[in-house]
């Protein structure tokens, strides 16, 4: 990737899974192949899991410092009516993670591209 301009990004949010992308324009086959490989071969990496696991825990710490939390904790409550879906994230949410459970529900998300909608967006950075 040295000297490539180009990536390819996985989210999920509760209602959608997108795969994005950004290339430069010859760097473009380069990207739809990091596209390729989010659907086919995805690859763990527990080093990384390990730091933003640590990296969460430093934030929501960080919050529920904040003397405003407890308002928002409680008016997300309120909001939610407490589902277990809209709870904030706290520590003990961040130790129940499992790298081996995350692969899988990644898998399964994009096992198949068949249900996805594919858009192209070209921009042109000329000021021509």
């Amino acid at each position: 990737m040295a000297g490539k301009v180009a990536s390819a990004r996985v989210a999920f949010t509760e209602l959608t899974q997108t795969v994005s992308g950004s290339a430069s324009k010859k760097d473009l086959e380069t990207m739809f192949q990091l596209v390729h490989l989010a659907f086919t071969q995805p690859r763990p990496d527990p080093v990384l899991f390990g730091v933003l696991t640590g990296q969460m825990k430093t934030m929501l710490a960080n919050q529920r410092a904040q003397p405003d939390f407890a308002f928002a904790e409680a008016l997300n409550s309120i909001l939610t009516q407490g589902h277990p879906r809209g709870r904030m994230p706290s520590a003990e949410m961040v130790d129940q993670w499992n790298l081996d459970t995350s692969m899988a529900f990644y898998k399964a998300r994009l096992a198949d591209a068949s249900g996805f909608t594919f858009v192209f967006v070209a921009a042109s950075t000329s000021t021509r």
